[in-house]
């Protein structure tokens, strides 16, 4: 019965094992999965602000409104244009900005800005969360929100929001995702921010006017060769963003293998592991097993000998219960004696207590008395005080400087005070002579309390001293019955001695046979263990090198991911930048 409940305990610590461990995997997935998600939403971050950071400043000066602030001509010589000043031509004041409260009355789709107006920073400004969807390599989609806000600031180190219009505004970029929940397991959604501070500078709204006029020249039109330039770069352009979008889903593809072979290699190390931990419950059952039949050996071998210590101790116990007879008897009497002596005690000190309660009334009498005369002399002493400070004020005077002067004739009214100042002092040396005279008469009545204190606790001891005597012969009655019980338990202890002998003989050799079985089960069950933990070693290096490929394709497909980001924006730009020519053509 023992054996079989360790091992179903050490088959129930097995399954915990193995729980830990599934349980540990999914968390280092789920931390993996979370920076990737984390990682993304920060470029999504630093790509929206990009893209605001190429609008105009504001709607006042975007190329359109400065071609209609700034009436020039459409065409002029190359020539004459290179000697107009357009720098000198930019007057834009803040006050030409839009005003706070139309900022986000364009609203600016950031996911396909082509279809809503997006021609300056503050259109794209607004409260309201746009989705922005991600493609990962294996073509799933991300969803990742993002909001922008767009407030005027002081200048370009400020940080603090302005109501009125100047050259700096504050954009702040908001971008989260409710894929995943932030790591504390709170319920908020993973949420970044990023904030910069864009100014307005004269010089691009100078080079805007400058390209806007077309150059005239012999023989054909500038412009047009400016379109065919144009029209080349931008064959380059498209060439480079299709060569890395190419590249990009090579590197998907091999991403894609990458985790595949990862998914094998973690189900294989799975396998692994559960077999590892399999053997290594059977082992851990074959071991308890084994030592518990080990400790049934040692048990019934103890048991043994305690059943022969047993025996003898019984004898023992006979001989010291009729002793303890013997003395029980001798104790009973003294307990009595004990009796007679606390009683004895008892009446001596209620007789003290009665002399120490008379002195106390007696001490407490003459307390009172003195308290009174003390009272009467203070009475004595507060008048002549009085007195003294009238005679005083009578007999001086505040002179027009603030200082107090006598009275003339002076030696007449310094004799007046002085005669009232002396009966004060001689009042309140009267009245501190009497007060000691209260302190000694209190002091000894507290003595006397402590001392009637004293005699009370001592009648309270030799009560407590005739009970604890009462209790002696009691318990020395008591001790008697049990002693006389003890030889009787004695007696019976010795036989049940002779009989564990003979058990603890037969449970020796039950459990030596069993040890022997049980050894041989951990032996093999030892063989079958290192097996499985060097299988589970191997794979688990399979999945740490396919760990490694996978991140190592990631990388590089977050290059690509980041080369195609860069050759859209360089494409997005020059097509900004198209002659204006083209019109009129």
């Amino acid at each position: 019965m023992p054996q079989t409940l360790l091992a179903l305990l050490a088959v129930f610590s097995a399954g915990i094992l193995t729980l830990s461990q599934v349980e540990n995997q999914h968390h280092t997935v789920e931390s993996v999965v979370r920076d990737q998600f984390e990682l993304e939403v920060s470029g999504t971050l630093l790509h929206t602000m990009e893209f605001v950071d190429a609008r105009s400043f504001d709607a006042a000066t975007t190329p359109a409104r400065l071609r209609q602030r700034y009436v020039l001509p459409e065409t002029m010589p190359e020539a004459e244009r290179d000697t107009i000043s357009f720098d000198d031509l930019i007057d834009i004041q803040p006050s030409d900005f839009s005003p706070i409260a139309s900022f986000g009355g364009a609203p600016c789709n950031v996911q396909t800005p082509s279809t809503t107006a997006c021609n300056d920073v503050d259109d794209i400004s607004g409260n309201d969360w746009q989705t922005v969807d991600l493609k990962t390599p294996d073509g799933a989609s991300l969803p990742v929100e993002v909001r922008v806000n767009v407030t005027y600031v002081e200048s370009a180190e400020s940080d603090v929001p302005v109501s009125y219009q100047t050259f700096h505004k504050r954009v702040e970029v908001f971008a989260r995702t409710n894929v995943l929940r932030r790591r504390d397991g709170g319920t908020r959604p993973i949420e970044v921010a990023l904030a910069r501070v864009l100014s307005f500078d004269p010089k691009i709204a100078a080079e805007y006017l400058r390209r806007s006029i077309r150059v005239q020249g012999e023989g054909g039109s500038e412009c047009e060769a400016d379109v065919d330039q144009w029209q080349a770069t931008m064959d380059a352009l498209q060439a480079a963003l299709s060569q890395a979008q190419a590249t990009r889903d090579g590197v998907s593809n091999e991403l894609a293998s990458a985790q595949d072979a990862l998914s094998q290699a973690q189900s294989a190390q799975a396998s692994a592991d559960d077999a590892a931990a399999s053997a290594q419950s059977a082992l851990q059952s074959a071991r308890t097993t084994r030592d518990a039949a080990a400790s049934d050996l040692s048990t019934a071998q103890s048991g043994l000998s305690t059943a022969q210590n047993g025996r003898t101790a019984a004898a023992d116990a006979k001989a010291s219960a009729q002793q303890r007879v013997g003395q029980a008897e001798t104790g009973i009497d003294a307990a009595q004696a004990a009796v007679v002596a606390a009683d004895e005690a008892l009446e001596d000190a209620q007789d003290a207590r009665a002399d120490a309660d008379a002195d106390v009334a007696e001490a407490e009498e003459t307390r009172d008395e003195a308290y009174g005369v003390a009272v009467e002399a203070y009475g004595v002493q507060d008048r002549a005080y009085n007195d003294a400070v009238d005679a005083f004020e009578e007999a001086t005077y505040v002179d027009n400087r603030g200082r107090r002067q006598w009275r003339s004739p002076k030696s007449q009214w310094q004799a007046y005070y002085n005669q009232k100042y002396n009966a004060y002092v001689a009042a309140f040396n009267d009245f501190d002579t009497k007060r000691d005279v209260y302190y000694d008469a209190y002091y000894d009545a507290q003595a006397a309390q402590e001392a009637a204190e004293e005699a009370a606790q001592e009648v309270a001891d030799a009560e407590a001293a005739v009970a604890a005597a009462a209790d002696a012969v009691s318990a020395a009655n008591a001790e008697l019955t049990n002693a006389r019980a003890a030889v009787d338990d004695a007696q019976d202890a010795l036989d049940d001695a002779e009989a564990a002998v003979a058990a603890a003989e037969t449970d020796v050799a039950a459990a030596e046979s069993g040890l022997a079985d049980a050894q041989a089960t951990y032996d093999d069950a030892s063989a079958a263990a290192e097996s499985a933990a060097q299988a589970a070693a191997q794979a688990a290096s399979a999945t740490a090198a396919a760990q490694a490929e996978v991140d190592a394709t990631a990388d590089e497909w977050q290059d690509a991911d980041d080369d195609v980001t860069d050759a859209q924006r360089d494409v997005d730009d020059h097509q900004s930048v198209y002659p204006q020519c083209e019109a009129s053509a």
